[in-house]
C-alpha cells in the first residue's frame, strides 16, 4: 500500500497477506502474465541504489519502458551502465521513463461525486475496513507495538 495507507485503500485491488504484508492483486496479475517486471530495493551489491541499476540495465538490454518518478541522477556518473556520460543517461531516461500518480478523478468536485454515487447507488469498497485476507477472511486489526517503561506518550 506505498502511497497511501488504511484509509485510501482500494479493497477491490489490494488483498492483506499475513503478517503486515498487501498485495495489489492486479499489479501481481500482469506480473505473473510477465507484462511488468517487480524490481527490490537493495537486492544487489549496490545496496539502495540496486534496484535503480537494475530497471536500468534491464530497460536498456530489453528496450523496455521505466515507470518511476525517479530521474536516475544519482547514476549519472556510473560507468558500469554503459552510457559514455551524464547526458546519455539523462536523454535515455527521457526516451524511456514515463512517472506515474496517483490520482482519484482529476477535476471531479465532491458535489458531482456525490450525485453520481447517489444516481447510481454506488458506494466505493475504500478503506482498510472493506479489505479481506487472500483467503477472503477477514484482516486482523492491526498490532501496536508496546511502549517501553519511560517512554513519553
Amino acid at each position: 500500500a506505498e502511497g497511501g495507507g488504511g484509509a485510501t485503500l482500494n479493497a477491490d485491488k489490494v488483498k492483506y497477506v499475513g503478517k503486515g504484508v498487501w498485495v495489489n492483486s492486479e499489479l501481481m496479475d500482469l506480473v505473473d502474465a510477465g507484462r511488468v517486471r517487480m524490481v527490490s530495493r537493495g537486492a544487489g551489491t549496490e545496496g539502495r541504489k540496486s534496484d535503480d541499476l537494475t530497471i536500468i540495465e534491464y530497460a536498456k538490454e530489453t528496450n523496455a519502458w521505466i515507470c518511476s518518478n525517479d530521474q536516475f541522477r544519482d547514476h549519472r556518473r556510473n560507468r558500469s551502465l554503459g552510457f559514455s556520460g551524464a547526458r546519455d543517461l539523462k536523454a535515455f531516461a527521457r526516451m524511456r521513463r514515463f512517472e506515474h500518480s496517483f490520482r482519484v478523478a482529476p477535476g471531479l468536485d465532491d458535489a458531482l461525486l456525490q450525485a453520481m454515487r447517489t444516481a447510481s447507488q454506488w458506494e466505493p469498497r475504500v478503506g482498510v475496513d472493506f479489505a479481506t485476507s487472500e483467503d477472503g477472511s477477514p484482516v486482523p486489526p492491526p498490532r501496536f507495538k508496546r511502549k517501553e517503561k519511560g517512554a513519553p506518550g
